[in-house]
């Protein structure tokens, strides 16, 4: 797409080729790392499936290919950070309905 973009638009192909001579430089496992961390690692620790679950490994996955992460044992951290936060913050906005409900 990017090469009929160029061809279309400028008809200058350096950026297309910057872009073909990068990725012929790179490994495989540099485009798409083994994950850090997987969902059988965190329901291992006790974290039940849901939006968070999949929010807290995506955001492991993004630090990952950002290079912020390079360990399984800090992604897990990352991880159950994310998941401890908005468990609590789930609880407060539980919190708040009752108490708005008992008035």
């Amino acid at each position: 797409l990017h090469r009929l973009d160029c061809l279309s638009s400028h008809r200058r192909f350096d950026s297309y080729n910057f872009c073909v001579e990068a990725l012929a430089n790179l490994a495989p496992d540099e485009i798409r790392p083994k994950p850090l961390i997987t969902g059988d690692d965190l329901i291992e620790l006790g974290y039940e499936p849901g939006p968070s679950f999949k929010a807290a490994i995506f955001e492991v996955k993004e630090r990952q290919l950002d290079g912020a992460l390079t360990g399984a044992e800090e992604a897990l951290f990352l991880a159950q950070e994310i998941l401890d936060r908005e468990k609590r913050s789930n609880s407060e906005v539980k919190a708040s309905h009752h108490s708005a409900d008992s008035q």
